[in-house]
């Protein structure tokens, strides 16, 4: 579903949500905390320490609001104390959240904690009844969402989707592994932290599952012929329409993608660089070969962000030399999407880009030779190898900027021959 209609989200907050990745509920519910608030532990008052943060456990004893609510900054004091201590909580222009704490009622605290011997502060904690301990996740985020608004969410998500289950039942047995529904529910939603470790390693276990069984799927796949095996065409022209002259390293990773390109057999080929080293000049000769082969492109990015840059970049490159590109993005309305993929469904556009929506049965190409994946870490063997399957075995160029050592990279991608 796509999120867009998932209850307290809506088109705005969909192109926020865009921002990392996530266009449909179920890659929601696979955002997963970076890290946790641990309210199972409370401190003392006296326990407390200037400059970390911390959680504690305190009554509200007395509330100050200022003269006028309506001030440039309107500031909100409570006095909290545990019997052997007091901290003051203080609060910005934050009426509705001030007024959620009332007077003579225990609260669990956090916050950054920050004083000295005259008093301790802490702005805008976190704060949740007694009755409500457990780990807190704290999520990736971007400007516009908040901690609180992916909880609810997720949580939104959670009462109307059973995440299905893709292992057989003698595995989940054998491994003592929790159900996917449960796992996905208790990263999320720990109570202890045994419920999150349980999550963890059901999680990790199929992620490095799929990582094997997608590494013998690649693997499997070079041993098949291309059905995009492509004659020499000369790159003159597209060196000809650029601002500037390629790096013999460029040069070297071009020569590299068109000899694969030319075999019977695939091409699994990983570029790394640096950020601003022209890996994207390297994919656009290879689709510029591509498409004067007579095959189409498809090139996925992680984000919209990225993915729209990479649809200017691709413009600028190939439309002078009449590669028609498109953009196939979350934030089209569902007729432009529709145009988008009867375009490419049609041969009518040559290059391709958007994000995992590429992976979709929906967005089929009619002649795919040439895969490009970029920042190559933030997809899966999984979806590397689904991506490959659009078409009659196309090529695949992933890329990325991630240093990484070369024996590292053998290992990590072993399915990959590496420039």
């Amino acid at each position: 579903m796509e999120i867009t209609y998932l209850k307290g989200v809506g088109p705005r907050r969909a192109e926020l949500y865009a921002k990392l990745g996530i266009t449909t509920t179920e890659q929601l519910l696979r955002l997963y905390p970076r890290d946790y608030i641990d309210f199972t532990h409370p401190a003392k008052i006296r326990e407390l320490q200037a400059g970390e943060s911390g959680v504690f456990r305190a009554v509200v004893d007395r509330k100050s609001a200022p003269f006028s609510q309506y001030a440039k900054m309107a500031v909100y004091k409570a006095l909290l104390t545990d019997g052997e201590g007091e901290i003051t909580a203080v609060f910005f222009n934050t009426k509705f959240t001030f007024d959620k704490l009332e007077l003579y009622k225990e609260y669990l605290f956090y916050g950054r904690i920050s004083g000295d011997l005259m008093g301790l502060q802490v702005n805008s904690p976190i704060f949740l009844p007694v009755d409500k301990t457990g780990l807190l996740a704290k999520y990736p985020l971007t400007a516009g969402l908040s901690r609180d608004i992916v909880s609810k969410n997720i949580s939104s998500a959670l009462e109307i989707i059973k995440v299905p289950e893709r292992l057989p039942e003698s595995v989940v047995k054998k491994y003592s592994l929790l159900s996917a529904d449960d796992a996905i529910r208790k990263i999320h939603f720990p109570k202890l932290r045994d419920e999150y470790q349980a999550a963890r390693k059901r999680l990790v276990f199929e992620e490095l599952l799929s990582l094997k069984l997608g590494l013998s799927r690649l693997k499997t796949r070079g041993r098949s012929l291309s059905g995009a095996v492509m004659s020499e065409v000369s790159l003159s022209e597209f060196y000809r329409s650029l601002p500037f002259e390629p790096t013999n390293a460029q040069l070297r990773a071009i020569s590299d993608c068109i000899a694969d390109m030319k075999r019977i057999y695939p091409m699994n080929r990983l570029v790394q660089g640096d950020v601003g080293s022209g890996k994207t000049l390297v994919a656009a000769a290879a689709a510029f070969f591509a498409q004067r082969n007579g095959f189409q492109t498809s090139v996925m990015a992680p984000t919209e962000v990225l993915a729209a840059q990479h649809y200017e970049t691709f413009r600028a490159f190939l439309e002078p030399l009449g590669i028609r590109a498109a953009l196939l993005s979350g934030a089209l309305s569902a007729a432009e999407k529709k145009r988008v993929r009867a375009a490419a469904a049609s041969g009518e556009i040559d290059v391709l880009i958007g994000t995992q929506a590429l992976i979709q049965r929906s967005s089929a190409m009619k002649r795919l030779g040439l895969a490009i994946v970029d920042e190559q870490h933030r997809f899966g063997v999984y979806q590397r190898s689904e991506l490959a399957e659009k078409g009659a075995n196309p090529h695949i160029l992933a890329m990325s900027a991630t240093p990484i050592p070369r024996t590292l990279a053998l290992i990590m991608y072993g399915d990959l021959d590496v420039s």
